[in-house]
Formats: C-alpha cells, structure tokens, sequence
C-alpha cells in the first residue's frame, strides 16, 4: 500500500511539475498553436488528480493505526490540513485553466502560474511534513 501511495504522490507532484515546466513556452506560441497545446495540458494535469485520489485512498489506510493519537501528532496534522489545500490549489488551477481556454489564455496566465507554482510547493511541503513525522 506504501508504493501506491508513493506512486499517487509521484503522479500528482509530476504532473504538475511538468505542467510548470512546459507552461512558460506557451506564451512564446502564437495563440492558435497555444490554445491546442493548453489543452492537451489540461488533459495531462487530469493525471495529477488520479494521483491525488491514489495518495488520499492509500494514505488514508495507511494512516489506520495513527488515527486515535492524531491529536498529539502536531506536523501529521499540518500534513494533512495541507494536503486539503493542495486538493484546493489542484481544482483552481483546473478551474482557471479552463477558463483560460474559453476566454484566452493570456488573461489567466499569471493565476495559472501562481497556482502550478504553489501547487508544486505545496506537494513538496506535504513530502517533507511526511518524512518529519514518520522518520
């Protein structure tokens, strides 16, 4: 269960580090050839949220024996209020990329990349609040 939701974790955070990765040649892109290519992204960012799925249904068994001492487990509980707010970050930046292929790309572009960047750190937060409170 432990690899299921190492790999629910791989998926989430690499999809959205490659959707950070790739975003910035869009703009480079004429508005046409952009417009195709955010939605292709918007397709590979839908990985992200298998792998969100993965990690909650995984680490929610994995988590069976911390569930009655959760009240003394102070950075497992920052772990997981952080956790909630990188499912929030994940459905905005779903939401304005949507949006961005609707309306124009350009007028969303600095709420996408605030939130592909903060769901990036995000991630990388809830990995390391998991190594601190598991070690």
């Amino acid at each position: 269960m432990l690899i299921v939701h190492i790999f629910g974790i791989v998926l989430s955070l690499g999809s959205i580090a490659s959707f950070l990765l790739v975003r910035p040649n869009i703009s480079k892109i004429n508005a046409p050839e952009s417009v195709l290519i955010y939605s292709i992204i918007k397709k590979y960012l839908n990985w992200a949220f298998v792998g969100m799925g993965l990690m909650i249904l995984s680490g929610g068994y994995l988590m069976t024996p911390y569930w009655e001492h959760l009240g003394s487990l102070i950075l497992l509980q920052l772990k997981l209020v952080i956790v909630l707010i990188w499912m929030l970050a994940l459905v905005f930046l779903n939401f304005n990329l949507r949006k961005a292929l609707q309306l124009g790309y350009l007028v969303y572009d600095k709420r996408i990349k605030f939130l592909a960047v903060l769901s990036v750190a995000l991630g990388m937060t809830v990995v390391s609040l998991a190594v601190f409170a598991f070690h």
